[in-house]
């Protein structure tokens, strides 16, 4: 029996670490594709420089927006 309670209770944590992970990697995608347009506007931007720098950024920040600003830009 206690066997499997504790398979019972694996189950549901793991359930929970990828329920955490799916939430986290949407607000990811959303911040990256905020990012992107905002970047393409520089003079010069490259889509690629600004794919690399929009998900490092929103990586650091978590995809939180009011902690996002642009690599290279400064705060109003």
């Amino acid at each position: 029996m206690a066997s499997k309670r504790n398979v019972t209770l694996i189950l549901v944590i793991l359930a929970i670490i990828s329920m955490a992970e799916m939430c986290s990697s949407k607000e990811l995608a959303g911040c990256i594709k905020n990012c992107m347009p905002v970047c393409m506007e520089d003079k010069g931007a490259a889509k690629s420089r600004c794919s690399r720098d929009c998900k490092k950024k929103c990586k650091e920040t978590k995809g939180k927006k009011e902690e996002l600003t642009l690599i290279g830009s400064s705060p109003d």
